[in-house]
């Protein structure tokens, strides 16, 4: 299978509102894929066209379950707000805790964590209203003020978890069917029962929304397994998967002065087990490297289905990933190498070709968004006939306003519908308009 090369769109992503995403050219000027918006002609407001994509695709969904449908999602999905001047957090590379205060490099290592923590330019409402519906969360505690807060992390510290949440539920109560999916991937610092405590609280105000882990359409796994329309008539609308048993449930639970806290939200947290979802870190820089371990991953996801229980998600993570030795290449200048001609001739002529160095995680997207997104829509390994059953599911990249991410899935969604098999090859006229 042949990848293509990918030229990043010629604007400032940092410019970019959520209204602005649906007309992004693709290097060959074509638009990315939306649904065509059903809003009301009496408002007001202008929504994005993929705001609300499920309820446009509401007759293709409404007899799927969530482990049954493409769905867009987002890496280090609440990064957005990182900079020079954040503080590091207790999963930054060793190394950067050790220099951060020194005078001479403790700047220069921020600024070079912080190019390669952000992994998004845009908030979570913003994401949510450009159509993406998983998000990959990672959780901190942090002493703010006399208060302790949990705060999202990805080496660096980015925006407290009780704004995350307020953005998801004002969301989901102006979008009534729309389902978001909340993937606590790491719990960071909380090895005591605080941390946890925290989390569930800020739960609290969007309790009436959780998807409830219900005999009826649980599995023994404790993973819902309820229908996309089933959830639509409870207005159990996101799905929200933890790491640890104390909180799910499905250990000791936490301490006794929390216990009113837990049982709020006992039954509406689900396990995060490899029952509940399949998502493997490819740890790559290398984007050839990548395609291949993707495959690898869905070929086991349709080997071992057989001893799966109903209800496993499935995230392709589709993102490249620095190594050190790309950290520190990003730290020699972009200029010409002087060769020992030159020296003796005058002539300034590079002795080799630098090409682009890789300074940031925006520029490890550049090179793979639209290659992952053509693996997703046409790689061998989901159009073979033996794993017509075993549909993808998720798909999650970094900075998805520079890809069609959100319109592939979307159009793949429409495809199978009208197809009637789980998987089906699809063309690049397909996803693009």
């Amino acid at each position: 299978m042949v990848h293509p090369s990918v030229t990043l769109y010629a604007v400032d992503p940092s410019q970019l509102s959520p209204t602005d995403i649906s007309s992004i050219p693709n290097s060959d000027g074509v638009a990315c894929v939306g649904v065509e918006s059903t809003a009301s002609s009496s408002s007001h407001v202008k929504r994005h066209p993929n705001q609300r994509w499920m309820e446009d695709l509401e007759d293709c969904l409404r007899d799927k379950r969530l482990t049954e449908i493409a769905i867009p999602g987002t890496h280090d999905s609440a990064t957005c707000h990182i900079h020079q001047k954040s503080d590091m957090s207790l999963d930054a590379p060793r190394f950067t805790h050790k220099i951060k205060n020194w005078v001479a490099l403790g700047q220069l290592t921020k600024n070079i964590t912080a190019s390669f923590a952000k992994c998004q330019n845009h908030t979570i409402k913003e994401q949510l209203d450009g159509g993406i519906r998983y998000l990959d969360i990672r959780l901190q505690p942090r002493q703010c003020g006399p208060d302790v807060l949990l705060f999202t992390v990805h080496s660096m510290f980015s925006t407290s978890f009780d704004a995350i949440v307020e953005e998801v539920r004002a969301f989901l109560e102006q979008n009534p069917k729309e389902i978001v999916i909340m993937d606590v991937q790491h719990t960071i610092g909380m090895e005591e029962d605080f941390g946890h405590e925290l989390f569930v609280k800020s739960l609290r105000p969007i309790t009436h929304l959780l998807v409830a882990r219900d005999k009826e359409a649980t599995n023994a796994d404790g993973v819902s397994v309820a229908t996309i329309g089933e959830l639509w008539e409870r207005n159990e609308r996101l799905l929200v998967l933890y790491p640890d048993p104390r909180v799910t449930g499905l250990g000791t639970p936490i301490v006794p002065k929390s216990a009113t806290a837990a049982n709020a939200l006992n039954g509406h947290i689900h396990p995060r087990t490899p029952a509940s979802i399949l998502s493997k870190w490819h740890n790559t820089v290398d984007i050839f490297t990548l395609m291949e371990r993707l495959d690898a991953t869905f070929r086991e996801r349709c080997d071992n289905w057989h001893r799966r229980r109903q209800g496993q998600l499935f995230v392709a993570q589709a993102m490249l990933t620095p190594d050190n030795q790309t950290v520190k290449k990003s730290l020699v200048p972009d200029c010409a190498c002087i060769s020992p001609f030159a020296l003796v001739s005058g002539v300034r002529k590079p002795a080799r070709s630098l090409g682009k160095k890789i300074r940031s995680t925006f520029d490890l997207a550049s090179k793979a968004n639209e290659a992952a997104v053509q693996w997703w829509l046409t790689s061998p390994v989901f159009t073979a006939k033996e794993h017509h059953a075993h549909s993808r599911n998720i798909i999650i990249v970094d900075f998805y306003e520079h890809s069609h991410v959100v319109g592939a899935c979307i159009a793949l969604n429409k495809q199978r519908a009208a197809s009637g098999v789980s998987d089906v090859p699809m063309a690049k006229s397909d996803y693009y308009v």
